[in-house]
């Protein structure tokens, strides 16, 4: 009678191991072939895909970075984003929409520096 354990399969038994008919010591033979895992759950055999485990949780240090990094593209984009209103306004041709915008983009931009000026890189481990 074949058994099988979790990434096994054996004619003899396994420590671990559970029996299989022969229908399933074929399946499971066929499926490591190709690639696949063979696992025991609940008492039963199952052949598939080895489960991908979860990601860890983010640490404070790459949060911190990545908060970091999100405020400075921020920033790029409202420096790219401001360039034609200040323009326009050097060059005399702005608009009221142009003002505006310009003070949202300044508004928006001094909120973000303010956030970057208070992260707080968290104490090495």
């Amino acid at each position: 009678m074949p058994y099988a354990a979790n990434g096994q399969i054996s004619h003899d038994p396994l420590p671990g191991g559970v029996e299989i008919s022969e229908a399933q010591y074929q399946q499971a033979m066929a499926g490591m072939l190709e690639g696949l895992h063979v696992q025991i759950v609940d008492g039963g055999l199952f052949v598939g895909e080895l489960p991908v485990p979860p990601a860890p949780e983010p640490t404070a240090e790459q949060l911190y970075m990545q908060r970091r990094a999100e405020i400075l593209a921020e920033l790029a984009a409202i420096d790219a984003a401001s360039a034609r209103p200040l323009r326009a306004i050097l060059v005399g041709s702005a608009t009221d929409d142009d003002r505006v915008r310009l003070a949202q983009l300044d508004e928006q931009a001094a909120a973000l520096r303010a956030e970057l000026a208070a992260l707080e890189l968290p104490p090495a481990a």
